[in-house]
């Protein structure tokens, strides 16, 4: 075919003579065939010119050489290779079937692929890049996943998995507004029941701590009264012939001080230990029962948040955040889904993987 215009529709291969079973080239014109199970189908296929357009149900343009060919689904399928070396070549057909350009193309070319359905995101799941001569393009394999989604309708929200999550940093909060104004409130008030349990915590260790004023008095008294008696049997010591027996009774009365300021500073010691085990117990209880309550599970889901949010960087799919979801929610949950939530996760339900998808990311805040 070298030139005009032709438009093809069929249920089978596109119709074109009979000859295009061995050999089939199209050199000029505009081509279009615009429903069809195997579009272009020939041993060779030479696309040297013009315009062609072909939308089929199984392979798009498929070079089959002298091997039958079984299965399909791939936009370009040919058994003895793809060279590209000029023109605009745009092929869009399934993962399992893709087939890229030999190395000895010498145009351009990217093939990606991607998962997701209609009307959602759809997340780049790898790459390969043709080598270009000139260019300094040599690599040739699998990239990783590209850093970007494409969306159909940016103000849907979206349901599948196509955000490409930022790594990095500890996801404290849901993406869901009234569960994160809930997490907001609720660290809000424990925050302030701390606060309120260390200042009530405080409030009496120094109380009880004041009732060791009168130990301090205690002792207080009995060192001056050691002091003055001391002083006495000195004095009285000096006296002729009789001194030392006149002081000894200051000197026991003297040890008796001592006594009394030991005993003041036992109750003060014994007083200051009452008031740290009661001060810590006050405001200790609160706070433990904060812990049990409000930290735990807050960092139960800041950890399950964080490590979904990292797979989901990696590259988790649908199909095993569905499993996620039948092994960790609640059956009731998973009921709601669907009532054999787990049979259609064998038979790979789209519809029911998504929403137990969406079911998983929602339980630990993750908004896609």
């Amino acid at each position: 075919m070298a030139a005009g215009r032709d438009a093809l529709g069929s249920g089978g291969e596109g119709r074109l003579p009979r000859w295009h079973e061995v050999a089939l080239a199209i050199a000029g014109g505009d081509v279009t065939i615009s429903r069809s199970y195997e579009g272009l189908e020939a041993a060779d296929i030479r696309l040297a010119g013009g315009t062609t357009h072909v939308t089929s149900s199984d392979d798009g343009v498929n070079a089959s050489g002298s091997t039958t060919s079984t299965g399909g689904g791939g936009a370009l399928d040919a058994n003895g290779g793809i060279t590209v070396t000029g023109g605009t070549l745009v092929a869009i057909g399934s993962t399992g079937m893709a087939e890229s350009p030999e190395e000895s193309s010498t145009q351009d070319w990217l093939a990606a692929s991607a998962s997701g359905s209609a009307r959602r995101d759809l997340r780049h799941r790898g790459c390969r890049r043709g080598r270009r001569d000139g260019r300094g393009w040599r690599w040739h394999g699998r990239q990783p996943a590209l850093t970007s989604a494409v969306k159909e309708s940016p103000a849907e929200p979206a349901a599948g998995l196509s955000r490409a999550w930022e790594s990095g940093g500890v996801k404290l909060y849901s993406d869901f507004a009234a569960r994160r104004t809930r997490q907001i409130a609720t660290d809000v008030v424990a925050l302030v029941l701390i606060v309120a349990s260390v200042a009530n915590g405080v409030a009496v260790f120094s109380t009880v701590n004041d009732l060791s004023r009168f130990g301090r008095q205690m002792q207080d008294a009995g060192a001056d009264f050691r002091l003055s008696m001391t002083d006495v049997g000195d004095r009285l010591s000096g006296v002729p012939l009789i001194g030392a027996g006149i002081s000894a009774p200051f000197d026991t009365a003297s040890g008796a001080g001592s006594t009394l300021e030991a005993a003041g500073q036992t109750q003060q010691d014994l007083i200051l230990r009452a008031a740290i085990a009661l001060g810590v117990g006050v405001a200790a209880l609160p706070i433990l029962l904060l812990v049990l309550v409000w930290l735990l599970p807050r960092l139960r889901f800041a950890v399950r948040a964080t490590r979904t949010r990292a797979m989901l960087h990696a590259g988790l799919d649908v199909e095993l955040l569905a499993l996620r979801a039948l092994t960790h929610q609640k059956v009731g949950a998973i009921a709601k889904v669907a009532p054999d939530a787990l049979g259609a996760w064998r038979r790979r339900d789209p519809e029911v993987m998504r929403r137990l998808a969406d079911l998983e990311l929602k339980s630990v805040g993750i908004r896609v």
